[in-house]
């Protein structure tokens, strides 16, 4: 089994993930295209998730997935609205290398919807949380006055 790397905007961020090498379906996904379209472009197979991402930067086509639900890559303003936060909000975490990220050829900043998720989810789970310990206990009477 290799490890793969998957690439941050600053080498400290870098995450290595253990697992095998991607099929062609899932490298399309990456790339935003069908199976024989990311065959084309990255020839026979085995595909390593790096190498796929790399190759996103320059084939991926991010207006093409702005409505798609199940993207691979996100926008900074499709990341805000996953994560309930401004577009703003995302552009400084990315700034401030909170959030890890690629650049598209064309600039834009791409996120991995995965990465975004997790954020997400640990962002909600804080929230609640606070709101939880914020609730008044039922059980306990009105404070001592």
């Amino acid at each position: 089994m290799t490890d793969l790397l998957i690439v941050s905007s600053t080498p400290e961020h870098s995450v290595p993930v253990p697992g095998p090498d991607l099929t062609i379906d899932a490298a399309a996904h990456i790339l935003g295209m069908l199976a024989w379209q990311a065959e084309r472009i990255l020839g026979p197979g085995p595909y390593e998730l790096e190498a796929v991402e790399i190759s996103a930067l320059d084939h991926y086509q991010p207006s093409a997935h702005r409505a798609d639900r199940f993207s691979y890559w996100l926008t900074s303003s499709t990341a805000a609205e996953l994560m309930g936060v401004s577009p703003a909000r995302v552009k400084r975490m990315v700034s401030a290398d909170r959030l890890p990220y690629m650049t598209h050829h064309s600039g834009l900043r791409l996120l991995r919807r995965h990465q975004v998720e997790v954020i997400a989810n640990a962002r909600e789970s804080r929230l609640l949380r606070l709101a939880e310990m914020a609730r008044p206990d039922p059980h306990r009477g009105p404070p001592d006055a």
